[in-house]
């Protein structure tokens, strides 16, 4: 009795670990980093360098056509970092082919302003490159273009 007790949780044992290894094999994609210690620390770099800077556009809606984008940053991170001047790139997700490139300057306290032109209605990025422990780092903000 306590033998085929003990024989039944040993197969259910090894099915368990037979079906891990199967799910994995037939999940796995191929794909193996070469550097993915590095692509986790950057990643986590990232994510503070997002947070740290708490990036908030003042309206997440636009049209076709020409728009003020005013965005605000955190105020200590913009002395810390001495910011005075925002590269912003507006692409369209689907490719870069309409990738057009601002300047935004400060307006009032953490405030930031510039004038963006968006050729057509659908899903844009709007990328914000921003300093960060020696590094300057992409920040985005997915903005959907009304076509009024």
């Amino acid at each position: 009795m306590i033998r085929g007790l003990v024989y039944l949780v040993i197969f259910i044992g090894l099915s368990a670990i037979a079906f891990s290894i199967y799910i994995g094999k037939k999940n796995f994609d191929g794909k193996i980093y070469e550097k993915s210690y590095e692509l986790g620390i950057s990643y986590d770099k990232y994510k503070k360098a997002e947070k740290f800077y708490n990036l908030t556009l003042s309206s997440p809606t636009f049209k076709v056509g020409e728009n003020d984008l005013i965005f605000k940053i955190n105020e200590d991170a913009m002395n810390q970092y001495r910011v005075n001047r925002i590269k912003v790139r507006v692409s369209w997700i689907a490719n870069n082919e309409y990738d057009l490139e601002y300047e935004a300057t400060p307006k009032e306290g953490s405030n930031f302003l510039t004038k963006i032109k968006i050729p057509f209605s659908g899903k844009w990025n709007l990328i914000f490159f921003l300093p960060y422990e020696g590094e300057v780092f992409p920040l985005f903000k997915r903005i959907e273009v009304d076509y009024r």
